[in-house]
């Protein structure tokens, strides 16, 4: 359980990274968000991974990981539909490929891979931890 707990605060350091640059794009281009966009994105996108870290780090994996599991997906989902499938500002397809366009479309397929990396390590943290219980 330990490679998957390490896993998980990894992922999670990465995400943030990734999402550190995606957010300085969006202010660069500009690609404004929504209010409602604005607030998942700091909900869901950006606390709820901190926070399932933290209880990950604090010794509570079940929890811990279904909200890392949880947010992920959400986060992956959110993205994929704005970056990818609307015909909005937000879809890579829209941006100008300029310096920051290309940050911009860089960090958004970098924050997809890392949300579904995230849902496969919370599947193994979960996994994991439900083996050393039942053990």
């Amino acid at each position: 359980m330990a490679n998957a707990r390490r896993a998980c605060l990894w992922i999670v350091a990465l995400h943030a990274l990734a999402l550190v640059v995606h957010s300085q794009s969006h202010q660069a281009i500009p690609v404004p968000l929504s209010a409602l966009q604005n607030a998942f994105a700091v909900g869901v996108i950006v606390t709820a991974p901190l926070v399932a870290a933290a209880l990950i780090w604090r010794g509570f994996p079940r929890i811990g990981g279904t909200l890392l599991g949880a947010a992920m997906l959400g986060a992956f989902l959110f993205g994929f539909i704005n970056h990818y499938v609307l015909d909005s500002p937000d879809n890579v397809a829209q941006i100008p490929a300029t310096d920051w366009g290309n940050v911009f479309s860089l960090s958004a397929h970098a924050l997809a891979l890392l949300e579904l990396g995230g849902v496969l390590v919370a599947s193994w943290l979960l996994r994991s931890s439900a083996r050393v219980a039942a053990g």
